[in-house]
């Protein structure tokens, strides 16, 4: 509802640092220390509660319902945790960072939302094997034809400094066009997180620092566009159970390439008493809408057992 608000507002401040990622400055940081870039990305983990389910799935193997149910009994996560674990939560997050970034008018069913209640321990070890480690992230990127928003679990690499933020923590990262990368780390929640950015929403007013509410002046907004769904392109992650004969990757290839899409590396685990293996791939970038028709077509193949596990991954 920020748009109902700033015109309820009209001229008067009106402050929200504290409605995305609790104790750190993000908001503050777009508005205004970063005011000399054009924003590239926004990239962040934006929910304590997901984070800490799966950093206790990525270090100690649990299983997502024994860790829900810890969350629950902690009071990280709700009674109906929907919210959280499904990315509405920090779906929400992002469209807020979005606004002040492109100036994009965008609702949450606009966007790409995908929750971690599918993520298992097999996805997360395997992740392992391919050097990543597995985050809810909101992701907003500026493109050449418009502006990417989603949510959903991603792969990134372990050795990325987003990789190693732990448990209730959240952490976004911001691509300005003249300062480059920058990092925000900090509690996404708490009596004392929240104080902290409620207060120093009420010193900027006082100070009269409080500027534009969406870091532009109203009648000014973005003439970029959202990009839709299909036209999203990353690297991907796939996993699929097939029969372990000659004959079945090449085939599984042959289908990829259709939809011009290229195998950047792969894993089969030994195969089960029923003579199958799983397969995993890790693609070059492709788009959104090829890998989706692909994994139709792929579980078309009569050597393709159930269902196939797709994952984004960012580099």
């Amino acid at each position: 509802h920020r748009y109902e608000l700033q015109e309820i507002a009209g001229d008067l401040p009106l402050m929200y640092e504290a409605s995305t990622a609790g104790g750190i400055p993000i908001i503050g940081a777009l508005r205004n220390g970063l005011a000399a870039n054009h924003i590239e990305s926004i990239q962040g983990i934006m929910n304590g509660t997901t984070n800490y389910m799966l950093t206790k799935m990525i270090q100690e193997g649990a299983l997502y319902d024994e860790i829900l149910k810890e969350s629950q009994e902690l009071g990280y996560a709700e009674a109906d945790p929907t919210f959280d674990v499904g990315g509405f939560d920090a779906s929400h997050k992002l469209l807020i960072l979005a606004s002040i970034a492109y100036g994009i008018d965008a609702k949450p069913e606009d966007i790409l939302i995908e929750g971690i209640e599918n993520i298992t321990q097999t996805d997360v070890n395997f992740a392992k094997e391919f050097g990543y480690e597995i985050k809810l992230l909101g992701i907003a990127k500026k493109v050449a034809n418009g502006v990417e928003l989603r949510v959903h679990p991603t792969m990134i690499p372990a050795s990325s400094m987003i990789a190693k933020v732990d448990g209730v923590m959240n952490a976004v990262s911001v691509v300005g066009d003249r300062v480059g990368e920058t990092m925000y780390y900090g509690p996404g929640a708490g009596g004392d997180a929240t104080a902290s950015a409620v207060i120093a929403d009420i010193v900027d007013i006082v100070r009269g620092n409080q500027g534009p509410m969406l870091g532009y002046k109203k009648g000014l907004e973005s003439d970029m566009t959202l990009l839709p769904q299909e036209e999203i392109t990353t690297h991907y992650y796939l996993r699929m159970e097939v029969d372990d004969q000659s004959g079945v990757l090449a085939a599984i290839t042959r289908e990829l390439e259709q939809f011009d899409i290229s195998i950047e590396s792969m894993l089969q685990q030994p195969h089960n008493k029923d003579n199958r293996v799983k397969l995993l791939f890790t693609t070059h970038i492709c788009q959104e809408a090829k890998i989706r028709e692909a994994i139709e077509v792929l579980k078309g193949l009569k050597c393709v057992y159930g269902e196939i596990v797709m994952m984004r991954i960012e580099k």
